[in-house]
């Protein structure tokens, strides 16, 4: 049975990253199947949406569920390894 999962990643042009991110997106697929949801935002783009998550420091991945949200300061080239960090719902929180 698979668990959902929400995630955000904000980021400072994605194009850049674009490999990286879709690698990220295809462990998602493989690790959640349907059940997950993963949104990428250009903070230049939609300032906004960081404002409202109170991001002030990119690249930024956020778990929204499950609770409790956490957000960590990511390494693009390390997302597989963060994602091993927030993808189980029994984690401790992280500091």
């Amino acid at each position: 049975m698979s668990k959902k999962i929400e995630l955000k990643l904000f980021v400072v042009n994605p194009k850049q990253h674009e490999q990286l991110i879709q690698e990220f997106e295809k462990s998602l697929a493989d690790n959640f199947e349907k059940d997950y949801v993963f949104e990428v935002i250009d903070v230049l783009s939609a300032p906004e949406k960081a404002m409202e998550n109170q991001v002030f420091a990119t690249p930024m991945l956020m778990r929204e569920f499950p609770e409790p949200v956490q957000k960590i300061l990511v390494d693009i080239a390390r997302l597989k390894d963060v994602f091993l960090t927030i993808s189980d719902a029994n984690d401790a929180e992280i500091i």
